[in-house]
This record gives C-alpha cells, sequence and structure tokens, in this order.
C-alpha cells in the first residue's frame, strides 16, 4: 500500500477572480470539463492540465507548496516545451510528495551553517 506523507487536497483550487466584479468565478463549467493530463513541468515540478472538450487546454493545476492544495492557473503553453514531461496520475502524484518533501527539507535546513563539504554531500545525495 502506497501511503503518502503529506494530504493533498487534489479537488481544491482557488478560483480566480473577475476583475471588473471582483466575484470568484469557475474557469472551467463543469459541462465543458473532459479529463485531466499530468505533466512534469520543465522545473520538474508537478502540473495536472486540464482538458476541455472542445480540446482546449488553457488551463492547468498547480502544487502551492505551503497549503499542499491546487492553484488553478492559465496555462495554455505547457506541453510546448522539450523539457516539460508527460506522466501519468501514479507518478504525478508522487512528484506532488517529493516537491513537499524537498520544500519541507529546505526550510529545516539552515544552508548557512553548514560547511562547504557537509553541502556538496547533501547535493549528491539528494
Amino acid at each position: 500500500m502506497n501511503e503518502h506523507l503529506f494530504k493533498i487536497d487534489f479537488n481544491t483550487w482557488s478560483l480566480p477572480k473577475n476583475p471588473e466584479s471582483g466575484l470568484l468565478t469557475e474557469p472551467v463549467a463543469t459541462e465543458e470539463f473532459d479529463s485531466f493530463e499530468y505533466w512534469s513541468d520543465q522545473f520538474n515540478k508537478p502540473v495536472r492540465q486540464i482538458i476541455c472538450k472542445d480540446n482546449s487546454r488553457n488551463y492547468a493545476d498547480y502544487l502551492d507548496l505551503d497549503t499542499a492544495t491546487l492553484k488553478r492557473q492559465v496555462s495554455s503553453m505547457l506541453g510546448v516545451s522539450a523539457y516539460d514531461d508527460e506522466i501519468d496520475k501514479k507518478q504525478y502524484e508522487e512528484l506532488c510528495q517529493l516537491a513537499l518533501l524537498r520544500n519541507m527539507y529546505k526550510k529545516e535546513i539552515n544552508y548557512e551553517i553548514l560547511n562547504p563539504f557537509q553541502s556538496m554531500s547533501l547535493d549528491y545525495y539528494s
């Protein structure tokens, strides 16, 4: 059984506000939604791309490392870069866990107190 270290809410995102009314709006209506594609972007960050029924790919959910939730943003260029790798859902969930673990590790380790040899060793093992 695959136990995750972090509880990630894969179903929530922050809704963008309409600039004129200031109200929260749903960027992809339920009747327009078709499926997801999963990516490891050019910075090796997990991204879940929203595929609409008309095959448009204008939005994607990015992992917020501070809150462990997904933030929906406009992302029409995802998959265009040669460094964007398409992955499956399981790999996506594992990459989310790894990104959160790296973030927590960086917050806990004070690199200023490590001597150069120790920091090189950490880079080698990570």
